[in-house]
């Protein structure tokens, strides 16, 4: 063979190779039936690509962000943000009277336990719920909108903190995490003196209905699948407060409050009354709460779909405690690893705990353990995360029938997964393939710190609305929908009422005059008809903007004290001509 025939074959065999390595990378990387690691071993296909809708909804808690954050299953894209607690000049949240009202005075929140409403213990897509450690408070976001409808400030708490509802959303039940004296008002007195307490709200009017005192303090919390208990570790049954104080003794405990005992005593009169809330106290009604015994500073308890039994995860043990929720007795204490803080399901039996300090989440057989069989038998698969796992949730996890493939992992800590961005680094959720014996880490997604809890529920249960029906779409109470070419300005009751409306490139009423001096109450509405055309009102000198979804109406009131002209403009991109979609207000001088 000649020397140039030679060089031809070599060139040739390499560049097949390159070819070959090429294609494989290809598909590794998101070929469409792929498996979910990429790496042709079968799995769950979890690349969405465009045009392609995700299956899956998970709403994540936003932290110090005050929100919530919905995010797209499997592609673990973020698609929008609900303002909750907090101002949002985007959606024009907290821009009007009604979403200020919801939000002051402290106008900031700290969102830690999503709750999803159920109707026979699967999740019904109608409303979800949140709480605000900071402030003691509880919202409610209606999913045909993804806005914040209501917010109650919990009465006799401080730290609001896990959230849950009862198999058909009879009830949201918040725990009180931080404790407090009696009497806020009265010296702090003796740390044995604090209180703390589980609160049981209303969903329809958000009103809390009663609420039971507890001999320690009520952190994490779930409820049983056929709603008779509601439970709650406790972490400092001490009832201390120091570090030191709150993990000396060598036990704490799960309440269990059984629901229709709380509603027999509150029907029978044996509440006190404190801070207008009815209060039962846990300790004084006969079978109203017990106590079961775990390990010491316990922290999340999740039921199992069977509702046969209640894990508790021991944190300052490397066990957890699985509960018999028809004797109340713990019945088995697996050992995990180092850790353990939180549990979700999956359809085949198996619980999924996170080790905190081990960075692992652990799938074990909850009947194995329960029969007590040797640890090698009820682990059934251990996988690294990157780093520190909080929460986790699984696809439809808190429902009598989790879906048992999807897995996501909320790590406290990335170090190192992501480009430095300075002192505060992203956080890391990581997507896992659970449909199979072993784990299989798909994807990590950077978030910003710092997410606590999620839900996850399939796409198709949602009904939001797209394009709001005229007179539906004035959400607020006194808002006046305003027809195409009902544009008008009218002086009454001593107000300017302006009507005008908004569709794309243009609003209705080209000039508003109004005197220095005078209440202006405007009323625009979005006349579009088209799905996914929004319209925003700023006028940044009077403090007014807002967002507004199609066919829906807003209504602002202000009083025009600066004289002068100011453009009323809108804030989302519309058309070719968004910059030309203003409206003169002319202020003129008294």
């Amino acid at each position: 063979m000649s020397k140039l025939r030679s060089k031809f074959v070599v060139r040739l065999l390499a560049g097949l190779t390159i070819l070959i390595l090429t294609a494989g990378l290809f598909s590794a990387c998101g070929g469409k039936g792929g498996s979910a690691a990429g790496n042709g071993k079968g799995g769950l296909d979890y690349t969405v690509e465009p045009g392609e809708k995700d299956e899956y909804l998970g709403f994540w808690s936003a932290g110090p962000f005050g929100g919530v954050w919905v995010v797209g299953l499997p592609s673990m894209r973020i698609l929008r943000e609900i303002p909750v607690f907090e101002q949002r000049a985007a959606y024009g949240y907290g821009f009007d009277a009604e979403t200020r009202a919801l939000i002051e005075p402290e106008n900031w929140g700290d969102t830690h336990h999503p709750a999803l409403s159920e109707t026979k213990g699967e999740y019904d897509g109608k409303l979800l719920f949140i709480n605000d450690k900071a402030n003691g408070k509880l919202a409610k976001i209606d999913l045909r909108t993804f806005k914040t409808v209501a917010i109650t400030r919990i009465p006799n708490v401080q730290g609001s903190h896990g959230t849950a509802v009862d198999p058909d959303t009879r009830y949201v039940f918040v725990a009180a995490e931080l404790e407090r004296p009696a009497n806020q008002s009265a010296d702090a007195g003796e740390p044995g003196s604090y209180i703390s307490m589980l609160s049981a709200v209303d969903p329809q009017t958000m009103l809390v209905k009663w609420q039971v005192l507890t001999p320690g303090n009520t952190d994490m919390i779930d409820v049983s699948k056929d709603g008779r208990y509601v439970l709650a570790t406790m972490y400092n049954t001490e009832m201390a407060v120091t570090l030191e104080g709150m993990i000396k003794a060598d036990r704490d405990g799960v309440a269990v409050i059984d629901i229709a005992k709380a509603e027999e005593a509150i029907a029978a009169g044996k509440y006190t009354e404190m801070g207008g809330t009815k209060v039962l106290k846990g300790a004084e009604v006969e079978n109203l709460l017990q106590v079961v015994p775990v390990p010491k500073n316990p922290h999340g308890v999740d039921v199992d779909p069977t509702g046969r039994y209640a894990i508790a995860n021991g944190k300052l043990s490397p066990t957890a405690s699985v509960i018999d929720l028809q004797t109340l007795k713990v019945v088995a204490e697996p050992e995990l690893g180092a850790g353990p803080l939180h549990s979700q399901f999956d359809d085949k039996g198996n619980a999924y705990t996170t080790m905190f300090l081990d960075s692992t989440i652990v799938k074990w057989n909850i009947k194995a353990a329960v029969e007590g069989k040797p640890k090698e038998e009820y682990i059934v698969d251990v996988i690294d995360v990157h780093y520190n796992p909080g929460h986790l949730a699984a696809a439809e996890g808190d429902t009598v029938s989790p879906d048992g493939n999807w897995l996501v992992s909320l790590n406290k800590l990335a170090k190192d997964r992501f480009t430095n961005i300075g002192p505060d680094f992203a956080e890391n959720e990581q997507l896992i393939d659970i449909s199979g014996k072993k784990m299989k880490l798909v994807y990590d997604m950077p978030i910003v710190p710092e997410p606590h809890y999620a839900q996850i529920i399939k796409a198709d249960k949602l009904k939001p609305i797209e394009v709001w029906d005229l007179q539906e779409g004035a959400l607020e109470t006194k808002a006046e929908p305003v027809a195409e070419g009902k544009d008008r300005i009218e002086r009454r009751d001593g107000k300017v009422y302006i009507y005008t409306t908004a569709r794309r490139s243009e609003y209705g009423l080209k000039e508003m005059r109004v005197k220095q001096g005078e209440r202006v109450v405007l009323n625009v509405t979005n006349i579009e008809t088209t799905k996914d055309i929004i319209h925003g009102l700023a006028i940044p000198e009077y403090g007014i903007n807002k967002s507004l979804a199609p066919g829906e109406t807003v209504r602002v009131e202000f009083t025009a004290d600066k004289p002068g002209v100011y453009w009323l403009y809108c804030t989302w991109f519309c058309s070719a001509l968004h910059l030309e979609m203003r409206s003169r207000l002319v202020v003129e001088s008294s």
